[in-house]
């Protein structure tokens, strides 16, 4: 039998959750294959449309639908836009196109790659020089994927030096004698005064030239002109350093990966000990890193400083929304004020009441825990509410998509016209993004609840383990209490809301 005459034709076309602008691509397809059955003389019996389905296995309920209809004669012949909307596995292709359909006289055209069964010999190395070519760049990716990880767990893979280290002829980094004494001053300098704008000033003070100045000046930044700015040192330059363990000898490989094209952070990356000339010791960085991540680290004013605390930008006045700041010199005559309402706050005062509301969220915290997280999560939905919400939701979304395959076979097949399917489409359209809007929304507010739990005990076990009796009353403040607004009338203070950290 001649498979040139099976003109009993069925429409395949499929669409996974990956592909974009996903109705017009199902149009498309569907729109393809109509043209073409019509120019070759085929009768399109029927169109089987898979919303949402990957390519990589054959348990389609259309495509399973197809397979019964060619199995009872209804439709003879298969036509595709290309071979990957029939399937993405070459063993699963090949076994229906040159077993399956070949025992049972079925008819195969894949448009796209002028490919049609009925004239096999002359077309057939198409189909697998086509699986070939992906499979053989993906083997590439995967094969090149597994070099550099073996080669990162074995030897750095820096392109290049940096601030305090040099490479040498053969790619290898070696110590700078020029830079490398400045990265050993910025790590004393800070587990002296503990806080990187200090230690950016008395650089400044020092003159020491920047790494950005410095890479300009020895031309491995190519058209580049120095400016002023270029010789300042900041904050965020001292962290960089400071943070940067590769300074101990420990080199950092596959700092980060890329993820669907997307350029991330790497969480796990490779490290290899004493693979470079180590410009500090480990137990210099690991001091600077607690100093650095000490959860009251950082803080100027418990430092010998002759500097007051104070909460000044911590206050807000509520009619014009400005903060307070503190002025007096004397601790009995320093007060908070306002210049815009000309407010007076007396510091004494205010540093009571505040430290005692402190007082009484870490007596909470500590003597009823549960209840302490409950109330400040703000719980609204639990789980069996969440799973319910969100099963509706889904049964509307696939009774949608029923309806919009329902209608491409409808248009497809002509019983409807353009103007009527392009109406109705448009209306499945919006009410599909409204409840893909509306499970994202639901979805979006459990993961906030869930963060919110987490904080909320986090936050408790910090109240929980604070060492009141070695803090200061404005860090244990600063610690429980992130924002405060507040005003004063007649010498009586008036607080209008306390915002407490989470």
């Amino acid at each position: 039998m001649s498979l040139i005459n099976n003109k009993k034709a069925g429409a395949y076309v499929r669409l996974s959750k990956e592909d974009t602008d996903l109705v017009s691509s199902l149009e498309n397809q569907a729109e393809l294959i109509t043209d073409y059955c019509n120019n070759h003389n085929l009768s399109l019996i029927h169109i089987y449309s898979d919303f949402g389905y990957t390519g990589k296995n054959f348990n389609r309920p259309q495509f399973q639908k197809m397979i019964q209809d060619l199995n009872a004669g209804i439709i003879n012949c298969v036509v595709v836009k290309d071979i990957s909307r029939f399937g993405r596995t070459l063993l699963g292709v090949g076994k229906y196109i040159d077993e399956i359909f070949v025992k049972q006289n079925i008819r195969f055209i894949s448009i796209t790659d002028s490919f049609d069964n009925a004239d096999y010999q002359e077309n057939d190395s198409i189909v697998i020089r086509r699986f070939l070519n992906d499979y053989f760049v993906k083997e590439c990716r995967k094969k090149s994927k597994i070099a550099i990880q073996n080669k990162s767990s074995k030897m750095n893979l820096s392109a290049g030096g940096f601030y305090g280290y040099l490479k040498d002829e053969e790619g290898r980094l070696v110590i700078d004698p020029i830079t490398a004494p400045v990265v050993q001053r910025i790590f004393e300098l800070y587990k002296e005064l503990q806080s990187s704008s200090m230690v950016a000033e008395v650089m400044n003070k020092e003159k020491v030239i920047t790494p950005l100045a410095y890479r300009k000046t020895r031309g491995l930044i190519p058209n580049t002109t120095l400016t002023p700015s270029n010789y300042i040192w900041k904050r965020s330059t001292i962290l960089n350093i400071v943070e940067n363990l590769e300074y101990t000898g420990t080199a950092i490989n596959l700092k980060s990966i890329c993820d669907s094209r997307i350029k991330k952070k790497n969480e796990s990356p490779i490290t290899l000990e004493n693979e470079h000339p180590a410009i500090i010791s480990k137990e210099l960085y690991d001091e600077v890193y607690a100093i650095r991540h000490s959860k009251y680290g950082n803080k100027r004013e418990t430092l010998n400083s002759t500097r007051p605390e104070h909460l000044s930008k911590f206050l807000y006045c509520p009619v014009c929304g400005h903060t307070y700041v503190m002025q007096g010199a004397s601790n009995y005559y320093r007060y908070y004020y306002d210049i815009y309402c000309k407010t007076k706050i007396k510091v004494t005062s205010i540093h009571y009441i505040l430290y005692q509301r402190s007082l009484m969220q870490i007596n909470k915290a500590k003597f009823n825990p549960d209840e302490f997280v409950n109330t400040i999560k703000n719980v609204k939905l639990d789980g069996k509410q969440y799973n319910r919400m969100l099963e509706e939701i889904e049964l509307e979304e696939n009774d949608n998509n029923s309806r919009t395959q329902q209608l491409f076979e409808e248009y497809a097949l002509g019983n409807i016209t353009k103007e009527d399917y392009a109406a109705r489409m448009e209306i499945l359209k919006d009410n599909g993004k409204y409840l893909e809007r509306k499970k994202n929304d639901l979805v979006t507010y459990k993961y906030k609840e869930t963060e919110a739990t987490q904080k909320a005990t986090e936050f408790m076990n910090n109240l929980f383990n604070l060492n009141i009796k070695k803090l200061s009353k404005v860090i244990v403040i600063k610690t429980v209490i992130d924002k405060v607004i507040l005003t004063s009338s007649n010498d009586e203070i008036i607080i209008n809301e306390i915002n407490y950290k989470l």
